[in-house]
């Protein structure tokens, strides 16, 4: 959801749209350790609420294994 947080907020981010290999859709999150972004994590086959909630699962998985990963 990060990209579609920051293309809510107005002009100034429609450029992330024209990025290349990139999809700015629900169902994937960042996985952070000590606030820098290590990985991703995403689902698809639901609506796009129902992949992110799973995804956001998925990357809090990971908090309870590592105990420092976490998704924003």
């Amino acid at each position: 959801m990060a990209f579609e947080n920051l293309l809510g907020k107005g002009d100034n981010f429609k450029y992330l749209t024209t990025l290349d290999d990139v999809i700015a859709s629900r169902g994937g999150n960042p996985i952070t350790v000590e606030g820098k972004v290590i990985g991703a994590i995403g689902a698809s086959g639901g609506t796009g609420s129902q992949d992110n909630v799973v995804s956001q699962a998925g990357a809090s998985s990971l908090t309870a294994t590592t105990g420092s990963a976490s998704s924003q």
